[in-house]
């Protein structure tokens, strides 16, 4: 990523710094500070899209894609009902910063 070049297709990159371990993401907690690249098979441009494209999903898994081939594929409905408890148990009040909730 150090010689691409930003484009409106890839404006930013987006860093999955680490896996607030859950049941429903059992097995991915070694995934830690790897860049995103697709949310179920479409690019993302950056942390905007990402959002946009996680939450517009309309499939029963969500399938995250990491540089080096990397997949995370969780449970999307389990996802959303398990957030808030997640977010409790780690001492997070918000699952993302201010200027990106609506």
């Amino acid at each position: 990523y150090v010689n691409e070049m930003v484009t409106p297709e890839k404006y930013e990159l987006v860093v999955m710094q680490q896996i607030l371990s859950d049941d429903i993401n059992e097995g991915y907690s070694n995934y830690k500070n790897m860049i995103v690249e697709k949310i179920n098979g479409q690019a993302i441009s950056g942390l905007k899209d990402l959002i946009k494209k996680v939450e517009e999903n309309k499939d029963e898994n969500l399938v995250i894609e990491l540089v080096y081939n990397n997949k995370i594929v969780l449970d999307y409905n389990k996802c959303k009902s398990s957030n808030a408890d997640i977010l409790k148990r780690f001492g997070i009040e918000y699952d993302r910063s201010e200027n990106f909730r609506q």
